[in-house]
């Protein structure tokens, strides 16, 4: 991969609004060639040539009651929507039915869909796949040693890949970081957060390192637990 000179994680789009029916849950009224359809999404991302990739979607229904959901192939399913000719095609079928993944925008312009979590346990998976767009393919990763979600994802310059922190199994909020480079064919764990965090910002740093900032901690361990929001900066 071209040396990254910016990391870009999760992207949205002023199109986007035009065909948003519903805040919550996030629904968006789609153009299918039957006609128009609403589908409960939270996985919308603008592609890098403007057009916009919904991951999975469902109806009301199956969002209410996602155990159901996990049955039908909605979930795997993607839509490419060209908000120039207002058409909407099929894209290729995710290789696991899950929600909330975290993305990350490489540098040769693919994107990495990274962990999430399953609607039938509830709780985050380890699945790892890249979303070609030229090729219209999603090509399956190895999984990440520990499942997580809302985690933090960078491209170093080496073009090596670092998930860092998040929540696992029972919610819990985690410190490690993990890496997968160009030469091997797993993720491997590369140490230890200082401090443990979710919804965190990483951006490159060098050609081998990256610095992680921002984020949150749940502390649950008191009667009335509270959001920290994490102002530490670390060096990985």
């Amino acid at each position: 991969l071209p040396k990254c000179t910016k990391s870009v994680t999760k992207i949205s789009s002023d199109d986007l609004k035009q065909l948003r029916t519903r805040e919550y849950p996030p629904t968006y009224t789609l153009p299918f060639l039957d006609g128009d359809r609403q589908i409960v999404c939270r996985e919308v991302i603008e592609l890098p040539n403007k057009e916009i990739l919904f991951l999975g979607g469902e109806s009301i229904n199956s969002f209410i009651r996602p155990k159901a959901a996990i049955t039908g192939s909605f979930l795997k399913n993607t839509w490419i929507y060209n908000s120039r000719t207002k058409k909407i095609r099929s894209g290729p079928s995710m290789n696991w039915a899950r929600r909330g993944p975290s993305f990350l925008l490489l540098c040769d312009r693919r994107i990495l869909i990274s962990g999430g979590w399953c609607p039938k346990s509830f709780n985050p998976v380890a699945y790892n796949e890249i979303f070609d767009p030229v090729a219209s393919k999603l090509i399956p990763l190895p999984p990440l040693n520990v499942p997580r979600m809302d985690h933090a994802l960078a491209e170093l310059n080496d073009g090596s890949v670092i998930a860092a922190g998040g929540k696992t199994t029972e919610n819990v909020i985690i410190s490690s970081v993990e890496i997968l480079k160009r030469s091997d064919k797993s993720f491997s764990i590369l140490g230890d957060l200082l401090r443990a965090r979710y919804d965190a910002n990483v951006v490159p740093f060098g050609d081998k390192h990256a610095i992680i900032f921002g984020g949150f901690y749940e502390h649950n361990d008191s009667f009335d637990g509270y959001i920290e929001s994490i102002s530490d900066i670390e060096y990985l």
